[in-house]
């Protein structure tokens, strides 16, 4: 019983750090948008992609495919956010 509880509050305190994770990239590609940068620096990209591979592989093949788009990445974070709070609920 114990086990089982510490093994579920682990879960949520990962949970929630991706959600943070999430957060604050979302609020790095909107300073970008926000300064008329239309394109993510690849640096930053590389960065971004793997808070998104935490969440889902799929999504972070998309921004692979989405090149340095501020706009595509920033709609695949706000569906990485999605996908992880949907997991929280279940």
């Amino acid at each position: 019983m114990l086990r089982n509880t510490l093994r579920m509050i682990n879960q949520q305190d990962q949970w929630f750090n991706q959600l943070r994770r999430l957060y604050q990239a979302l609020e790095q590609v909107e300073r970008l948008l926000e300064s008329d940068m239309m394109e993510v620096p690849i640096e930053m990209q590389a960065r971004l992609r793997q808070i998104v591979e935490a969440v889902d592989l799929q999504l972070a093949y998309r921004m692979d495919q989405s090149g340095p788009s501020a706009l595509d990445i920033q709609d695949i974070i706000f569906e990485a956010q999605d996908r992880l709070i949907k997991q929280v609920r279940t």
